[in-house]
């Protein structure tokens, strides 16, 4: 159809937009949309004011062709995004500025080709500085092929890889590196850590209840300090597969200690990552040579 539409909130109050739909976003937005329409091409522009938790431009395009392939294409920028404050949760503060590209084309979302790119730069997270991450792709017939270079904190990661994100059971294959894994962002008893290895993970699925996959990791030889001591990590090698809402993994490490031999422990278990609470067995331990006492740097 043909139409022209011009939208504007100057603001939007979202306590009463709640009154009517259960909208979590708080606060009162600046929208202004515009859209028209040919009957063949529909292009849309939407410039967001989110009341001090940032701004959203969007400009989309549309289009049928005579073959009828739909192309759709799309260019997005956000800029100083703030979830913690738009839906009123702290613990997701954040200021986010991102790029978004899009210019596929198809007869339906199995079918679609094109390239579409993903830029996250001069971002923090909590207290957290989020360096330049980007995720560069490519749709060929349904299939994506897909390049991850992210810098976030505590950790570098560069992946590769495939999916078909709509299949009627998706499927991904991926794998790569990670590197300057940093325990210290995460726990505060580790003073300093350089970890670096390599992943990989197979699956199919999107729901939680009929997920599978296949996950594997291996971690360079490095070394985590804390105050107490000193521990070298030879080599660690971690397999898992999660069918049915459980993880089942073998892991294996080598240990050393200032130079010296550590040890090594073989763990198999389980862990039901979606419980509530979280479930983890241990159904077999074996330790080899294993100096505790180097280890956790208590002589007792």
């Amino acid at each position: 159809p043909r139409f022209s539409a011009d939208l504007t909130a100057q603001p939007l109050a979202m306590a009463d937009v709640r009154a009517f739909a259960p909208v979590d976003v708080l606060g009162n937005p600046t929208l202004a949309l515009d859209a028209e329409s040919d009957g063949r091409n529909l292009t849309a522009v939407l410039d967001a004011d989110l009341d001090g938790a940032g701004t959203v431009d969007l400009n989309a395009t549309f289009r049928s062709a005579e073959s009828g392939r739909v192309v759709y294409r799309a260019q997005g920028q956000v800029r100083a995004l703030d979830p913690g404050r738009l839906l009123g949760n702290p613990a997701l503060a954040a200021t986010l500025n991102a790029d978004l590209d899009v210019d596929l084309t198809g007869d339906a979302t199995t079918t679609i080709d094109g390239p579409f790119s993903l830029r996250v730069f001069d971002s923090e997270m909590g207290e957290q500085t989020l360096r330049s991450s980007t995720l560069d792709g490519r749709f060929t017939n349904g299939a994506m092929r897909f390049a991850l270079d992210a810098a976030i904190p505590g950790v570098t990661v560069t992946a590769q890889g495939t999916a078909r994100p709509f299949a009627t059971t998706p499927t991904y294959l991926a794998d790569g590196r990670f590197e300057n894994v940093n325990l210290a962002a995460f726990a505060d008893s580790i003073e300093a850590t350089d970890l670096s290895g390599t992943f990989s993970v197979a699956g199919q699925g999107s729901e939680v209840g009929t997920m599978q996959a296949s996950l594997g990791a291996t971690l360079d030889a490095a070394t985590i300090t804390t105050a107490a001591t000193t521990t070298e990590i030879e080599r660690l090698a971690l397999d898992a597969q999660l069918v049915r809402q459980t993880l089942r993994f073998n892991a294996q490490c080598r240990f050393g200690t200032e130079g010296r031999a550590g040890g090594q422990l073989d763990l198999t278990g389980l862990v039901q990552p979606f419980a509530e609470p979280l479930v983890v067995e241990l159904s077999e331990g074996r330790a080899t040579a294993l100096d505790l006492a180097a280890l956790t740097g208590d002589p007792a």
